[in-house]
């Protein structure tokens, strides 16, 4: 068996979910509804699910709404590159 190993100082945010055998390092901090599979260093900042560090997924969440506007541009490159 065993089961997750939190350090010191380490802050949970509502609904975090933790996979069985992680560790989560001294001061880490994981937001809301963060879903934890792997370990997390010790001072991290973790979000989302899978958790990613939280300056990660800060510049993911900018992109994402670009994603249809450049879906089409890379498929006009490809329709270019293509002929």
């Amino acid at each position: 068996a065993g089961g997750v190993k939190i350090g010191n100082n380490v802050i949970l945010a509502g609904q975090v979910g933790i996979a069985n055998q992680a560790k989560i390092g001294d001061g880490a901090i994981a937001t809301a509804k963060a879903g934890i599979h792997s370990d997390v260093p010790a001072g991290a900042i973790v979000t989302g699910v899978p958790a990613i560090p939280h300056k990660l997924f800060l510049k993911a969440a900018a992109i994402y709404s670009r994603l249809p506007e450049m879906y089409q541009s890379l498929r006009q490159i490809q329709r270019k590159l293509d002929r």
